[in-house]
């Protein structure tokens, strides 16, 4: 028996498990993630913003994140 535990433990999957993932799915993205989900760099993702080329971003307090299910579509 190893003496180290693994740094993920794998369950199987389950329904309920793939719900569960499901769930956790982001809503919004920044533009850092942004960026990374097109393969764009950041500043590319402000200038498109900037450009109006991406859809309308939501500012929360000081933060602008887009709605991943806009990006998407």
């Amino acid at each position: 028996m190893p003496e180290t535990l693994p740094l993920r433990l794998h369950l199987p999957e389950t329904p309920v498990a793939s719900q569960a993932k499901a769930e956790m799915t982001p809503l919004t993205v920044d533009a850092k993630r942004l960026a990374m989900l097109l393969g764009q760099s950041l500043r590319t993702i402000r200038t498109w913003d900037a450009a109006g080329k991406l859809p309308q971003p939501l500012r929360i307090g000081g933060r602008v994140v887009w709605r991943l299910e806009e990006i998407r579509a």
